[in-house]
């Protein structure tokens, strides 16, 4: 089985996106363009997203290349079951492959698992989104690496602009908590939508928790139009 991950950067912490570009071969069919929509359903195509299958080729404009799963060589398409190996033939040829895939291509888990130390039990990816905002209240054994987690979350999620963290328990009346800007914009500023209803308030001010969603609507069902609240 042919390891699809990015080569371990174990104890990096600050983003190097470059250091993320890898190269893999794979089997290719050469196929008409006519003909592409037969091997859609193949069991053997390469299933990596975002990575697409079928690409264009650089050789034909009246081909295109079907990509096949990385662990599959040559030798093996004699041994798959007849209806995968008759398609095969199908093909105008079997060709060699090289595809580069970037830092934008990974997920959020496989770049931290990079760059997690190796007895790190879980990966820290995980994060509560407050309109633009991520949310994470990371272990202090990854603090660390807090900055390069924010970074990574701020650029694979394109409504984020804003990453913090906790620093510190809620300890005061108002239920709110200092927190530090990982990365992104410093605006906690938070509109979101839930009920029905539009709220906007400051997440460094104000406490705001998404599993309460069910009280949320509770209470919002108590109120009328041209109503103000206040508590």
């Amino acid at each position: 089985m042919v390891d699809f991950s990015p080569i371990r950067r174990p104890g990096m912490t600050t983003l190097d996106r470059d250091v993320f570009k890898q190269k893999f071969k794979t089997l290719a069919l050469r196929v008409p363009s006519k003909k592409i929509s037969s091997f859609i359903h193949l069991k053997e195509l390469l299933n990596q997203p975002p990575l697409h299958n079928i690409i264009s080729d650089p050789e034909s404009s009246q081909t295109k290349l079907v990509l096949l799963r990385l662990d599959l060589c040559e030798e093996d398409i004699a041994q798959l079951p007849g209806e995968s190996r008759d398609k095969i033939e199908e093909a105008v040829a079997v060709v060699t492959h090289t595809f580069e895939v970037t830092y934008d291509d990974w997920s959020i888990d496989q770049i931290l698992r990079a760059v997690m130390p190796e007895e790190s039990v879980e990966i820290p990816s995980s994060y509560t989104q407050i309109g633009h905002i991520a949310h994470l209240n990371l272990k202090e054994e990854y603090l660390p690496y807090k900055h390069l987690i924010g970074q990574v979350i701020l650029d694979k999620n394109k409504k984020i602009t804003s990453v913090v963290n906790k620093t510190h328990a809620i300890d005061n009346t108002f239920r709110n908590f200092q927190m530090e800007v990982l990365a992104g914009n410093s605006d906690t500023v938070a509109q979101l939508a839930e009920n029905g209803c539009r709220f906007r308030f400051d997440f460094a001010r104000v406490y705001w928790n998404s599993r309460l969603q069910s009280e949320h609507e509770r209470l919002v069902k108590q109120f009328h139009r041209a109503e103000s609240i206040c508590e």
